[in-house]
């Protein structure tokens, strides 16, 4: 896209100006080092091309377009007769030079060139910085992505997951707070870490505290710490996480949970950047990123006098909602799939993948558990399952009872013709459990599997 749009300018230029060569050159703003050229001639053919010096001096300097007969040489520049330069700007920072030079001694460029090209460089300028703002963006995403992989991984390709994580691609590049919506299950954690190790704070510590896991003292000496002494069983002093975590990021999850008490420590922690432990009388001075994230609904708390008005809005900077998985069923095969590949390896067995029945009948069911009982159920299957591919019958029962009534009477049919199989094999083999398996063509311990998941009863083995 960006190359189209070099491409068409230079032809515009190469057409109205009597240059014998034009380029666009791509400038890193804060090294003013060169990214990339593109260069043609006359003909549109590429060019050999280096911006002269004492040129780019002049941009940075003037911080405005340039016409020149009077040339001031260099290694990079010899013998070049008239030139005009048209610096690419963005909020005051340039990053770029539209460039044009002829080394014939009879051409001069004119006032009328220069206007030319100035209208030409303004109008491609807007469109290069948003090519380049959108490169930023998918680079940041593929960061954000590689970051994720690191531990945990947010899988999918649906417009819902993929918008998030635009969102929080640009959250990572920002220092501000940080509000995460979403059911249990949904990765709100998993979101809060990805930002964290794609931001600048990904060198410092990720402390993940969930609010409505203890109660408000313990919760309150986990955050800020205790002095000795603060209370009983305070034997030593002791730092919370909100002192181990400097210069990283703090994630309190469930924080519709927190108590009134700690609403007002945490408010001022947002407001002041500082805090003192339990039973301490020196203030401690901060730096942190907070995120924090919960599955109520906040604006409700606050109408019931349960959450602060002033420290919703003092979180809710910036708002991330994680989409449920039945808002996003266009990735349960993707999800399921790395599943059972992670937890196939696990176990050590080697499962190629799920049946079409189990896969559809995972699609068509609604979640509530969100990706975290998705997990769930393939673990399940993975480990209690006695093929090679995840079937329909290795799901729990919750989930096919949701399925189509064809897809179940198909279950049904084929529990019972498995059943009649493998009963009739064990009575030819008068019990015995390893002729019945080579009878029926597959291992023991498959057998034993799929007995127990039958729940086969009477069997002398």
């Amino acid at each position: 896209e960006a190359d189209v749009l070099k491409q068409k300018l230079l032809e515009l230029i190469l057409e109205n100006v009597p240059a014998e060569r034009a380029s666009v050159i791509i400038l890193d703003v804060q090294t003013r080092e060169t990214v990339s050229v593109y260069a043609r001639d006359r003909n549109q053919q590429p060019s050999d091309f280096a911006l002269s010096n004492s040129i780019l001096h002049m941009l940075f300097n003037d911080r405005s377009a340039i016409l020149s007969s009077d040339i001031v040489q260099d290694a990079t520049s010899p013998a070049v007769n008239s030139l005009i330069a048209v610096p690419f700007m963005t909020r005051e920072r340039i990053f770029g030079v539209l460039y044009m030079d002829t080394l014939a001694r009879d051409v001069r460029f004119d006032q009328s060139h220069l206007e030319l090209a100035s209208a030409l460089g303004n109008i491609a300028a807007v469109s290069l910085d948003n090519i380049r703002y959108s490169e930023s963006i998918l680079q940041d995403q593929n960061q954000l992505l590689e970051a994720l992989r690191t531990e945990r991984t947010i899988i999918g390709e649906s417009s819902a997951l993929l918008s998030v994580l635009a969102t929080m691609s640009k959250a990572s590049r920002a220092d501000s707070t940080i509000l995460i919506f979403g059911e249990s299950g949904t990765g709100k954690e998993l979101a809060a870490r990805a930002i964290h190790l794609s931001s600048a704070r990904s060198h410092k510590p990720f402390t993940a505290i969930n609010c409505a896991n203890l109660s408000e003292t313990l919760l309150e000496s986990e955050l800020f710490g205790h002095e000795k002494g603060a209370f009983t069983g305070a034997y030593e002093q002791k730092k919370g996480k909100l002192e181990i975590a400097e210069g990283g990021t703090v994630f309190l999850d469930e924080i519709s949970e927190l108590a009134p008490a700690l609403q007002a420590r945490i408010l001022r922690v947002l407001q002041e950047r500082e805090f003192e432990r339990i039973g301490g009388n020196h203030t401690i001075k901060t730096d942190i990123r907070l995120i924090a994230a919960t599955n109520k609904n906040l604006e409700e708390a606050i109408g019931a006098g349960k959450f602060r008005d002033d420290l919703f809005y003092r979180l809710n900077v910036i708002q991330i909602i994680m989409p449920p998985l039945r808002e996003r069923r266009e990735d349960i095969p993707l999800l399921a799939s790395y599943f059972v590949s992670i937890h196939s390896k696990k176990c050590g067995r080697k499962i190629i993948g799920i049946s079409p029945d189990a896969r559809s009948c995972l699609q068509n069911y609604d979640w509530p558990g969100n990706v975290r009982q998705l997990e769930n159920v393939i673990e399940r299957a993975v480990v209690l399952g006695s093929e090679n591919l995840i079937q329909l019958e290795d799901l729990p029962d919750e989930i096919t009872d949701n399925t189509m009534s064809t897809v179940t009477k198909y279950q049904d049919l084929l529990r019972e013709s498995k059943k009649k199989m493998i009963l009739e094999a064990l009575d030819h083999a008068k019990g015995n459990l390893v002729e019945a398996a080579r009878i029926l063509g597959i291992r023991p311990n498959n057998l034993r599997r799929t007995i127990a998941a039958l729940k086969i009863k009477s069997v002398d083995h």
